[in-house]
């Protein structure tokens, strides 16, 4: 009996086993947010940084003969090709910034504002709003270069003849194709009716999505259309006309308004804009031209000047961006 209790006596104690330690609250929001963040930020460091980094670069680098070695070198330089950009527009007189600001002007306020209008129309369901969805909506589903190629034999041949037919116009006064005389206007009016059915599209879906309770809650107080869409729709659907117009702004540089396919490589300086002068340029793809301080009015942009041109425009118009969709945020009209 001793010796079984001096046994027990000797027998190792279990340790004691604490239980696991939890995860605190914050700490599990901090996991679930590097989770989600994650995947958008690797995919901004892969697509965006990673794929761009040597045009970046490229900005701050010039190409020259070195007359030592018989080839041509690449050095950094801080300001040569922005001086160069600077130079190339001042030849065109700024007028590839100007349309592009033109465009972006009329563009918002012609097919940005008319196309929240009749999407609440088509919305509505009212007199003919089917028919005049798919009229509008059907230049978006039709090749860009059909619709280009049908937009300018009307223009320069049908409408024209038609005009001198009602007109009765002589040989002598008879008018030419249309867009040979000034074809800003006209190309304005193709890329505003061409765009619109995006737009409607977009804008009828948000409208879809708005609760039909609150719609009918609405018409028991005795709204009528227009106030329904003041103090309805245009409220549930600001964050969609906020994307757009940002998005619009965000691009206001880099509109090429269709001038590629109506012209190819020679589109008329009258016309350009600046993302048709990054487009043609890229295409022809030079490290090595004229003198940047050369006044020659068919001088190109060099690849590093237009990396130098993409450099600037993200420093402009990406402040630009955020202030204005903060500005749409904060002033814009209120679900509440």
């Amino acid at each position: 009996m001793e010796k079984e209790i001096l046994n027990c006596e000797q027998q190792p104690v279990a340790p004691e086993v604490k239980p696991p330690r939890m995860l605190t609250r914050k700490t599990k929001r901090l996991i679930f947010y590097t989770i989600m963040v994650s995947l958008p930020f690797l995919q901004f460091c892969i697509f965006y940084v990673y794929v761009n980094i040597d045009s970046i670069m490229m900005a701050f680098k010039v190409t020259y003969l070195d007359s030592d070695v018989g080839t041509y070198v690449q050095r950094w330089s801080i300001k040569d090709n922005f001086i160069g950009v600077v130079n190339f527009l001042k030849v065109r007189k700024w007028r590839p910034v100007v349309n592009a600001l033109k465009i972006y002007a009329i563009s918002w306020c012609t097919s940005g504002i008319f196309s929240v209008f009749f999407s609440y129309y088509v919305y509505k369901k009212f007199m003919l709003s089917g028919i005049f969805k798919v009229f509008l909506y059907l230049p978006s589903m039709i090749s860009a270069v059909v619709m280009t190629l049908v937009f300018r034999v009307f223009m320069n041949s049908v409408l024209p003849d038609m005009i001198n037919q009602l007109g009765n116009r002589t040989q002598e006064n008879a008018l030419g194709p249309l867009l040979m005389d000034d074809p800003f206007p006209y190309l304005m009016g193709y890329s505003i009716f061409f765009s619109l059915g995006g737009h409607i599209l977009m804008y009828t879906g948000a409208m879809s999505g708005i609760n039909d309770s609150v719609v009918e809650a609405a018409q028991l107080d005795g709204v009528n259309a227009v106030q329904e869409f003041l103090h309805v729709t245009l409220p549930m659907i600001w964050p969609t006309f906020t994307t757009f117009t940002v998005t619009g702004l965000a691009g206001i540089f880099t509109n090429q308004l269709g001038l590629h396919t109506f012209y190819g490589d020679a589109a008329p300086q009258e016309v350009s804009t600046l993302g048709y002068e990054i487009f043609v340029w890229t295409k022809k793809g030079s490290l090595i031209g004229s003198s940047p301080d050369v006044a020659d009015p068919n001088r190109g942009l060099l690849l590093s000047e237009i990396s130098a041109v993409g450099f600037m425009i993200m420093v402009i118009v990406l402040p630009l961006s955020m202030g204005l969709k903060k500005a749409m945020t904060k002033w814009g009209p209120s679900v509440d």
